[in-house]
């Protein structure tokens, strides 16, 4: 399936997939409003990739008075370690 070109493996944007598929939404007439569900599930470091890229579009609808067409975001991250940086953080906040 490779050969053929069915299978693409490159490196997402998730800002990029983000955008497009907000532009999508807004183009689209026939929906006045509409939410999106993204369900990630990876590492911890690129799982705040996707949050930041989500933050973003947010900030986009938010600027543009699009506050119609919603994003939400849940994460997962199965086996992934958090940095000793982010361990500290948990602990001097006291969760």
């Amino acid at each position: 399936m490779f050969k053929s070109g069915a299978v693409e493996f490159k490196r997402v944007s998730f800002s990029k997939l983000f955008a497009q598929h907000t532009m999508n939404r807004i183009e689209d007439k026939s929906l006045s409003a509409s939410r999106t569900l993204i369900a990630f599930c990876g590492s911890p470091r690129l799982s705040n990739r996707v949050k930041e890229a989500k933050i973003l579009n947010d900030l986009y609808l938010f600027m543009t008075e699009w506050q119609e067409h919603e994003m939400e975001i849940t994460i997962e991250s199965y086996g992934g370690t958090k940095s000793k940086k982010s361990e500290k953080a948990l602990e001097e906040s006291g969760t």
